[in-house]
Formats: C-alpha cells, structure tokens, sequence
C-alpha cells in the first residue's frame, strides 16, 4: 500500500505571529484577521496580488480546457505566495470528469454557484467560472462580492441560502443598491481599471444568475495581463495602483497623488498601411518602464511561454520622456524620421510609432502590425 501526500515548495509555508509554521491557503491573505497574524513581510503588494490572480485564472483555464471542473474551488484550495506572485491549486480530489467522474461535493460557502445553493444544478465547469470570479475579487478586493449587509429572512439559514443563492446580490451592482456596502469601500471595483471592472461586472451582474454569461478562465487571464499594463508605483514608493486615462491620478492604496504629467500609449492595429484601427488596451508609463515583445508585436501575450525580449525602455530625463529603441532594427516614427536601435525618441502628445514585427497570429490579416500613439494624463 503506498500512500501519496502533496509536497509544496518552501515558499507556500510561512511562520505566523504565534511561532506556528502554516501553509499559505488564500483564507490567510483575503481576512482582515486573519491577515493581522501575517508577518509583514508576507503581505505583499498589489501588482503581486495580480500575478497570483494570472497564476489562478492560468491553472484554471488548462484545468477547463482539458473539460475537468475542480468543483471546490475557494480560498482555502488555493496556496498564494504575494511575495513572489504565485499560487497553486490544491485539493483536486472531487474534480469533475463528465461521464466518468460526478460531483461529490457541493463546494464551500460563498463559492458555490447560486443555481447550486438553490438545488437547481451541480457543480461543473460554468459554477467553476463563478468560484474563480469570487476568488479574483476577494483577493484584490479583500471583501467578498456577495456577503453584504442585506437580511432576507429572520431564520439565519434560511437567509444564508437566499443571501448565496436566488436573491444572491452584487455588492457593488450598478443600480440596486440594496446590498450596498456601508461604508462605501476605499477602492471600489472601477478602480481595478476598465479591463477587470467590466469582468466583475459580467461575472457579478450579467452571469450571477446566468451561468452562461460568466467569463472564462482565459478572458480572467488575459484582464489581468491587460492590468498589469496600466500599474503605476505610488508615488511614495511601496505600492502600484491602477491608471488610466480618466482615473484619478492617486493611489487609492497610500492616499498619495501624482503631481506631474504620466504618458500612455494606446494600442493600434494597422491592418495595412494607413488603414489603423484602436484596440481597447492602454499603456501606462513610468520612469523605467521596459516596453516587452507583448506590447509591440500583435497577438503576442505575456503568459508563460512569452518571449521575454526587451525592445525597449522609458526613462524620464531632465523633465523629458523618452524612449529607448532596443529592437535591434530601427523602429519608424509615423510622419517621422526612423529610430534606430539604441537610440531614443522623445514622448509627445501625438507621436506614433510602428513596429515592424507583423503579427503571427492565426486569423490576424497578413502583414498586421503595432503601432502604438502616445499622449499625457494630466493632474
């Protein structure tokens, strides 16, 4: 008889406050109490809550693509490391193979998809897509997206299940108000920037009682990327917030305010020459900002098989923004005179650049390639 138990890197142990050696399931990381037993040192910041949110939607997207749901998926299934941005899935042992393997557990409080709480459905893939939304939240947010103030009934299971299942509510849904959180929280969904919030939106609004409007792993993961691209380190350092175009130029973590101009690119698709058309991303630039393959070469993305080439680098000199070429090729300012490799073109409002690099990706018209066109946020 051979008996098999899971082995975790050091980096998902951690010591606590009380001298005890505990593993880092995410119920540490998303309570306020918690979280005050947490070390320091192990809390982290947000652009890392946001590569373990990647790692999360990441597992969970092969998991879904291989048609295997884990059915049970919540912060205690999941080990975060913040110091270092990863997280692994745990517990796989009711995982859900159809016509092989049924559910055999319902879930966990607060994850479980509210057509299950309400008997009407099982666990599978689309109440997996429900958990990891959940999940997503919590651990940015450190609130849960459903458990608010409003009582549905005076029988405390009778509206648990009301709470989590029919009448299941968002939080912050956009005009019923009646499971508001009071006070209103610090850092509202919008400011996770418009790539996540529309996701919250979709999972929480659209998909909470529609199981087939909920975004899929993939769509989490590719936000997420999306996000990363608009961080900003808060002016007092030891933190990243989210900017963009039309946010608030201050960090919602440390209440400090930028005071002075931020560039940003937009994303452009030029499907052939003159023929340009937006895409719904943005870059926000800071002083050392590297610019990766991902942001120049269309269809290209940040997951874990990324080409990780540095093609360029911001830097903020004498009250000037510019950007370092390091393609190796010169790059072609649009109405311009061309880059060349190791030399810099200065940032303004209106500047446009186009990367050689033609997309390889399937579907994408021959030829397709970026350009992105800068401009400046001011306080």
């Amino acid at each position: 008889l051979g008996i098999v138990t899971p082995a975790y890197p050091d980096n998902f142990f951690f010591t606590d406050t009380c001298g005890k050696r505990r593993e880092k399931d995410g119920r540490w990381f998303t309570g306020e109490k918690s979280r005050s037993r947490l070390p320091p040192e192990e809390k982290g910041h947000f652009l890392n809550y946001l590569l373990v949110c990647a790692k999360m939607a990441r597992a969970v997207r092969k998991m879904h693509n291989h048609g295997l749901a884990h059915s049970d998926l919540s912060n205690k299934n999941v080990l975060i490391d913040p110091r270092n941005g990863s997280a692994l899935l745990i517990d796989m042992d009711a995982l859900v193979v159809p016509g092989i393997a049924p559910p055999t557990v319902l879930g966990t409080r607060g994850y479980i998809a509210p057509e299950v709480v309400a008997g009407k459905g099982l666990p599978q893939i689309d109440t997996d897509r429900h958990a990891l939304a959940v999940l997503i939240y919590e651990t940015l947010l450190l609130r849960h997206p459903i458990h608010g103030p409003k009582v549905h009934d005076t029988d405390p299971d009778v509206d648990d299940a009301m709470l989590f299942g029919e009448k299941a509510l968002f939080v912050e849904h956009p005009t019923d108000k009646s499971n508001a959180l009071s006070p209103a929280p610090a850092v509202p969904v919008s400011r996770l920037g418009p790539p996540l919030a529309e996701l919250f939106y979709l999972a929480f609004v659209d998909g909470l009682h529609n199981k087939h409007k909920r975004p899929v792993a993939d769509r989490w993961e590719s936000a997420i990327y999306h996000t990363l691209d608009l961080l900003h380190p808060s002016p007092g350092g030891g933190e990243w917030f989210v900017l963009a175009p039309e946010m608030p130029m201050k960090c919602p973590f440390t209440q400090q305010a930028i005071q002075h101009r931020v560039p940003f690119a937009r994303f452009l698709l030029e499907r052939k020459p003159g023929n340009v058309s937006k895409e719904k991303r943005t870059l926000t630039i800071y002083n050392g900002l590297r610019l990766m393959k991902w942001h120049t070469v269309v269809g290209c993305s940040p997951g874990e098989d990324a080409d990780s080439t540095e093609q360029g680098y911001f830097q903020l000199h004498n009250g000037r923004w510019w950007l370092t070429n390091k393609t190796g090729i010169s790059i072609e300012v649009i109405n311009g005179v061309p880059v060349p490799s190791g030399s810099a073109v200065e940032l303004k409002s209106g500047l446009k650049i186009r990367f050689p690099h033609v997309s390889q990706r399937p579907g994408q018209p021959s030829g397709s390639c970026r350009v992105l066109e800068f401009d400046f946020m001011t306080p």
